[in-house]
């Protein structure tokens, strides 16, 4: 029995450990407000890359050429848990001009790419997924 104990204690305090730090804890991604949250990075058809950080209130880009970036705060407009799209308008910043206006993100259907679709984009840019982040000071 003391031997099938032993056997045992290491069984349990990984388990343990497991719960307690979140090991296995997916990405939510029930509703495109959840799926958006995270670290993003495309790159345009010259081989730029670009970065969004989205957090619940606030994209951020981030310039690969220079490391400056805009932190822009947006709203949800509307949200398609279906069809697994979100419509997001970037906010003016105080009393420099107006909202802007409305465009669609539309995740592919692992939700790990989506691509934004404005009206006056030039071209339409598929953003893949990085990890959880939302800031890009938490980089490393």
């Amino acid at each position: 029995m003391p031997a099938l104990r032993r056997l045992y204690l290491p069984v349990i305090l990984v388990a343990l450990a497991m719960l307690l730090y979140g090991c296995g804890k997916g990405r939510a991604v029930s509703t495109p407000s959840q799926a958006l949250l995270g670290y993003w990075k495309a790159a345009d058809s010259r081989g730029a890359s670009m970065s969004i950080f989205f957090s619940p209130d606030t994209a951020t880009y981030l310039s690969a050429v220079n490391g400056e970036s805009i932190a822009l705060r947006y709203e949800i407009v509307e949200e398609n848990s279906d069809e697994f799209w979100i419509r997001i308008r970037y906010l003016a910043r105080g009393d420099k001009g107006a909202d802007g206006e409305p465009f669609i993100i539309k995740f592919t259907d692992d939700r790990k790419g989506f691509s934004p679709h404005p009206s006056s984009a030039p071209e339409v840019l598929q953003y893949v997924y990085v990890n959880d982040r939302q800031f890009p000071e938490e980089l490393p």
